[in-house]
């Protein structure tokens, strides 16, 4: 989950992170110094969470892991995939964790990375009689998922195994 409301000003993308710290101007959620927060973890905080609608967009696993792999190694190989299934980061925590509570998902919308703009105008349409336009941000210029990088069985059956609620619940 993204708090946005919650961010300060200066935090107009998550990826500030790298340059400054995010903190929440809420000091209970703050100590996890990030907007992306569980469900659970926000719920304990806001007791009026449910009163709001809550949406979130997911992504393909296969093709958010070899994206965050190739965002946080720069390097797309056998060896970088086979080491990163392992590592603990953010972007290599299954998206089920954020929007999920009890294997239940929480979220009253579902998107999907790969029909964004379809995603964000069912959201928008929600509450405004309006299809924004969205804009290309930060477009990786050699696209690096599964479609282009021959990945061996071995390592598709351990990004499986590690995404494999967010496959159930989202695809």
């Amino acid at each position: 989950m993204v708090l946005r409301e919650l961010l300060k000003n200066s935090d107009y993308e998550e990826q500030q992170q790298f340059i400054e710290p995010t903190y929440l101007n809420n000091e209970n959620l703050s100590k996890f110094k990030t907007g992306h927060l569980k469900y659970s973890q926000v719920k304990k905080e806001l007791s009026y969470l449910d009163d709001y609608y809550k949406f979130s967009i997911v992504r393909n696993p296969f093709d958010r892991f070899i994206s965050s792999c190739g965002f946080k190694t720069k390097l797309v190989d056998h060896k970088t995939l086979d080491d990163y299934i392992d590592s603990d980061n953010l972007w290599n925590i299954p998206q089920n964790n954020f929007i999920c509570d009890d294997d239940r998902v929480k979220m009253d919308y579902i998107g999907r990375y790969e029909t964004l703009e379809d995603s964000i105008h069912h959201i928008t349409q929600t509450f405004f009689d309006e299809k924004p336009k969205i804009p290309v941000v930060n477009k990786t210029k050699v696209r690096n998922d599964l479609h282009y990088i021959n990945i061996n069985q071995s390592i598709k059956d351990k990004i499986y195994q590690k995404f494999k609620k967010d496959f159930i619940f989202f695809y």
